[in-house]
């Protein structure tokens, strides 16, 4: 079937027979399965897991398809580069170049995109296990759970400000003060009141503020119930995955809901050990090093007990639940949704790439070996030129200035050579220098406006929080630059279409 589909190319559509469209696009398309369903197969949760298990899996499978990529460019382009009808003065249409160059970078995006299939297969695999709201709820759930766990303060020095009469006058001072308030009542600074929860990637700070805030109010207003149906749910998802706890919603209630103060409760472990603050010797009180001794950290003798395991010594939380295993995976989740390895801003990277191999590729077709070698090496001569004087006048617009001016350069000279029509001089070797510099003009425009703003309003000279809300502009042009790289493209391509015309007119000149 492949050779009928071949043939029959050939006769209709010898470009996309040359190019080897079909089985080169059907290839990288099952290249790209592949990889997608090995990421989907890496991108299992084990619930069991608190922290990330060292492999080379993902190293691996990221090696072997950029290997794989690289192979599947050269055997393309060996086949490709057999025949040139346009250097052999065949007979072309007005668009057959460009609709040779889109091919090519549609290829070329097709054999970028291994890792990125391998990346989207472990991110689907990830969001498999719940929707987004279905997600963001549980997630939420184990955020409220996690404020009644072993967690930090979330004030350990309390200040205020007040004002105090002295010889000088009146003074505004910061007192210090060893409790929180919350609705106008004062709680100590070991309270339920003061504590922080864990937080994922669904919720904003104020979020997170909200939901203490929730709590908080279930607290003083002896919302037991409440709380009560909190843990319950909490220890109901992880025991929908296997993990053990040694306490029930009961339980937990009774260890921590001590109202009115709330200052006399029990810290209940993330797991069942402390492995980071007790791994000790048996029978040492201390640590010794060259120049001193180090007391052993205490343990809370009313929440954990040390545990002796071989020959070393285990702190173990005498009430746990597997908060640690449930907040990894749930943060994985979490981060699937709103934090995935490629989205709109990752994406423009194969793009690029391809964009880059297209460029190369499609310049080698239109002018000749020499030409492209020589523009190669003197392009990068250039380049180390301009850095160079970059780093002797410390300046990063240098080095913008001049790359925007050597690509506007090497336009005009072009432009040039076809309304003069007397030869094509060294064209050939600055039109493969001006297309492969033409998807920096965009960026570098768009740099050098944000670095002359900066400079004619006095931007370096202001305190760091002051240039946020004084250039709003600035900003803005700074945060959003990824949508600029996707206007380069679109640049890039209309460019495409210019040059496709102007090459076929370049091509009919005389050599000199």
């Amino acid at each position: 079937m492949l050779k009928k589909i071949q043939k029959y190319l050939l006769i209709n559509h010898p470009l996309l027979w040359n190019l080897k469209i079909v089985p080169v696009t059907f290839c990288l398309l099952i290249f790209n399965i592949i990889f997608f369903l090995i990421g989907f197969n890496q991108g299992k949760l084990d619930f069991s897991e608190s922290q990330n298990n060292y492999n080379f899996n993902d190293g691996t499978i990221i090696f072997f398809s950029i290997l794989i990529a690289i192979i599947s460019f050269i055997i393309w382009i060996v086949l490709y580069f057999k025949n040139n009808s346009f250097k052999s003065y065949y007979p072309k249409k007005s668009f057959s170049l460009f609709k040779e160059w889109i091919c090519v970078f549609i290829i070329s995006f097709l054999i970028t995109t291994f890792i990125v299939s391998f990346l989207v297969g472990k991110d689907v695999r990830v969001r498999s296990y719940y929707t987004e709201k279905e997600a963001k709820k549980l997630c939420e759930t184990l955020s409220l759970g996690s404020y009644f766990l072993e967690n930090s303060y979330e004030n350990y020095e309390y200040t205020t400000l007040d004002t105090v009469q002295n010889d000088t006058g009146k003074t505004v001072i910061p007192i210090k003060n060893n409790y929180v308030i919350f609705n106008s009542k004062k709680y100590g600074l070991q309270s339920l009141l003061n504590k922080n929860l864990s937080t994922f990637t669904f919720f904003s700070q104020s979020d997170d503020s909200l939901h203490k805030i929730k709590i908080k109010n279930w607290l003083v207003n002896n919302q037991k119930d409440s709380v009560q149906l909190l843990f319950k749910n909490y220890l109901a998802i992880s025991k929908e995955h296997g993990l053990l706890s040694n306490i029930d919603d009961k339980k937990w209630l009774q260890l921590t809901f001590d109202y009115p103060s709330f200052e006399n409760y029990k810290n209940i472990g993330k797991k069942e050990s402390d492995y980071n603050a007790a791994f000790y010797a048996t029978n040492q009180n201390k640590y010794e090093t060259a120049s001193t001794q180090v007391a052993l950290p205490k343990i809370d003798t009313a929440s954990q007990y040390i545990k002796i395991i071989g020959k070393q010594e285990y702190v173990f939380n005498k009430y746990f639940v597997p908060a640690d295993k449930l907040e990894f995976s749930y943060n994985k989740i979490s981060e699937s949704y709103n934090h995935p390895s490629i989205n709109f801003d990752t994406f423009i990277i194969p793009i690029y790439v391809a964009l880059a191999l297209s460029l190369l590729v499609f310049t080698y077709r239109v002018t000749s070996r020499r030409n492209w070698l020589i523009a190669l090496i003197s392009l990068g001569i250039i380049n180390i030129i301009i850095g160079i004087f970059s780093a002797i006048s410390s300046s990063g617009i240098f080095y913008l200035m001049a790359v925007g001016l050597l690509t506007l350069g090497l336009f005009i000279y072009f432009v040039l050579i076809l309304t003069r029509k007397k030869g094509k001089g060294i064209s050939g070797i600055t039109l493969n220098a001006l297309l492969w510099l033409l998807p920096t003009f965009i960026p570098v425009i768009y740099y050098l406006f944000i670095e002359f703003l900066k400079i004619s309003s006095n931007y370096y000279s202001l305190d760091y929080k002051l240039k946020n809300k004084s250039f709003p502009l600035i900003n803005s042009l700074e945060e959003n630059s990824i949508f600029m790289f996707y206007v380069t493209i679109l640049f890039v391509i209309t460019s495409m279409i210019y040059f496709s015309f102007s090459i076929k007119k370049w091509k009919g000149l005389a050599e000199s």
